[in-house]
């Protein structure tokens, strides 16, 4: 086939419908086309120049690559490989033919398994930390056979989590291709084929034939005569005791009960026999059952949302948002590339009246932000601490708050304040494991509505005040509260020392308060250009004007007459960036189907922006989270006012 003919079928509109792969497909079903012909020459004359196993960078066959399982993707990887072609030979002396036994001559040796079963298994003793998958035919010569084997990472995050390849991590696939377990090693050995193959197994084919097979559980599956819902009425009453998945492990421990409402009202007030935040948090990080990937972990989740309600109902917001919410949405960003202390740069950006203009930046923001959050595991728009390993970030969003109101030492009946308090989601979990009663404060009017109807409709004593905890003083009432707590909302505070002594006035004498919040840590230099970039990146993303130390924290409490009794990170390990790395997967996958609806005009174009603007730094907020720059994690749990 010359190119002519190529352009000729083109032009009649033979394969003008077809997509780029199949195009090659079709190409490569004529070997011996002009086009093919050059092209084996030219990639032969690459292929012997270079070693005989080698990386590929990309499948030489893309068409054919994808339909044997490669992706384009993290986690597979494509070897080349070389054979050398024909029959093995016996090795026989040489001299004079005579006298020679009759069975020395040299016989046809047909080697039982095929080249293309030979390359993977070198490829596979190569690279022993990955496991093959497959492999093609892509080029030969008169001396060699040319293969690509596809390999895939079992250790790779991006394997694991993928539903659709992660059965290949199991250690039963080891060297699978050694054990004829490839699509070329299961054709070598099929039915009739190999050692004793005239005597298989009775009924085999009929066996065969008769089993079904779903992909999705692995294992085979049984219809008895009297199931109704059997596709195949004349194979009802076939049992096959046979399985091909392997025993699911399982793994149990013994979770942390719930502390009793007795417990947690025994410390005094004040009390310095405390035991070390360590020891505190450690209790707090529990075990899990772990069944076939799923935890159990025991919190109380009765408060929590209903996750595709609450998504519908946020989609609506979003999709029906004026190009004015969407002008004031963007241009609110610009309040995070300042900072409190610098006052200078503040009124050259804002003006002189910057505390109105970073109050109205911020309800543009948070009223737009929240649901864009609910389309995720982060409506109540914080990542929480690790506080297990084996849960995900509404569990250990769950167990943070209920930490939170262990230490704080919160009982049924007690008054307490919620500093920015958002959706009210929050509130509502810690009224509903307490029994407390939840005054929470916040800017923005959008997030107080939705607090209120959540609040209402599960009849939660909670109460919501619209302000903005900048503007001082708050209005409450003196001494009315028996504890505090906040979440991530003091980022945005211009001056924390005015503001601690404001909370110290509306709390009473011997109330704890429990801070979480975002903070640089020692490791962080302003100085050095690749610290000050992640910086510029981060504070967009999670929202922070200001950027605060954990000791500036403690030095506003302390003057504003608190004692810290605690201060620890409350994560294992110290780092966050797996729950991180968890939700920015999630809105990533989200903006690939955000972006190809837009494209088919399914959603508004504007929902293309979202998505690119909410995605754009979370790996440079993973970044800073594993170099410990960062954090949102630092906690003061249970400091107390001094009487």
């Amino acid at each position: 086939m010359t190119v002519g003919q190529l352009y000729s079928m083109w032009r009649k509109k033979s394969i003008r419908k077809m997509g780029g792969y199949k195009y090659v497909t079709e190409l490569y079903k004529k070997k011996q086309s002009d086009v093919l012909r050059f092209l084996f020459r030219v990639r032969c004359w690459e292929y012997r120049q270079l070693n005989v196993i080698h990386r590929a960078s990309r499948p030489s066959r893309p068409d054919k690559a994808r339909r044997l399982g490669y992706k384009a993707k993290q986690g597979y990887v494509v070897y080349r490989i070389r054979v050398r072609r024909g029959n093995r030979k016996k090795p026989v002396p040489k001299g004079a033919t005579y006298g020679k036994p009759v069975r020395q001559g040299v016989n046809h040796l047909k080697y039982q398994r095929g080249l293309r079963s030979t390359a993977e298994e070198r490829v596979g003793r190569r690279c022993g930390n990955l496991r093959v998958l497959n492999s093609y035919w892509i080029n030969q010569d008169g001396v060699y056979k040319y293969y690509e084997v596809i390999l895939v990472d079992p250790n790779h995050k991006a394997i694991r989590r993928d539903a659709r390849i992660n059965w290949i991590v199991n250690p039963v696939h080891k060297r699978r291709e050694a054990r004829g377990l490839t699509a070329i090693g299961k054709k070598n050995r099929g039915l009739g084929k190999g050692h004793r193959y005239n005597h298989t197994p009775a009924r085999s084919t009929w066996k065969k034939h008769n089993t079904l097979s779903l992909r999705r559980y692995r294992h085979c599956v049984y219809f008895l005569p009297s199931c109704r819902l059997c596709p195949f009425p004349k194979r009802r009453g076939f049992v096959n005791m046979s399985t091909r998945s392997s025993p699911v492990a399982i793994q149990t421990a013994v979770p942390v009960p719930t502390p009793s409402k007795a417990s947690a009202t025994a410390p005094s007030r004040g009390s310095s026999d405390r035991t070390d935040s360590s020891d505190s948090i450690a209790e707090t990080k529990q075990k899990t059952v772990k069944v076939k990937g799923t935890s159990s972990v025991d919190v109380d989740r009765s408060a929590s949302t209903g996750r595709l309600k609450t998504m519908r109902n946020s989609y609506r917001v979003l999709k029906n948002l004026t190009p004015k919410q969407m002008d004031d949405f963007m241009n609110s960003y610009v309040i995070y590339g300042l900072d409190w202390e610098n006052e200078a740069q503040m009124i050259t950006t804002l003006g002189p009246d910057y505390p109105t203009a970073v109050h109205d930046c911020l309800v543009s923001y948070y009223s737009v932000l929240n649901h864009l959050c609910a389309l995720g595991e982060v409506e109540k728009m914080y990542i929480p601490p690790v506080m297990n390993t084996h849960a995900g970030i509404l569990d250990n969003q769950l167990l943070y708050e209920e930490f939170v109101a262990r230490e704080i030492e919160l009982k049924s009946g007690d008054h307490v304040l919620d500093l920015g308090c958002g959706r009210g989601r929050v509130a509502a979990h810690m009224s509903k494991y307490t029994g407390a009663h939840v005054t929470g404060l916040n800017l923005d009017a959008d997030q107080l509505a939705s607090a209120r109807t959540f609040a209402a409709k599960r009849k939660l004593p909670l109460e919501f005040i619209q302000q903005d905890f900048n503007v001082l003083p708050l209005k409450l009432e003196t001494e009315s509260f028996d504890a505090f707590y906040q979440i991530q909302a003091l980022s945005l505070c211009k001056d924390l020392p005015a503001t601690f002594r404001e909370i110290y006035r509306v709390l009473k004498p011997g109330a704890k308060l429990s801070l979480l919040d975002w903070v640089s840590l020692p490791a962080y230099d302003p100085g050095n250009s690749e610290h000050a970039e992640l910086m510029r990146r981060i504070k967009p993303l999670i929202g922070a004007v200001g950027t605060p130390t954990a000791e500036k924290f403690h030095a506003a409490l302390e003057e504003a007459g608190f004692h810290v009794l605690k201060s620890d990170n409350a994560s294992i390990d110290g780092l966050q960036a797996p729950l991180i790395e968890r939700a920015d997967g999630y809105f990533r996958r989200l903006q690939s189907l955000v972006l190809a609806l837009v494209k088919l005009r399914v959603l508004p174009p504007h929902f293309k922006t979202l998505m690119l603007r909410l995605t754009q730094d979370g790996q440079a907020f993973i970044q800073a989270d594993r170099m410990r720059l960062i954090t949102t994690m630092v906690i003061n749990p249970g400091c107390v006012m001094t009487i």
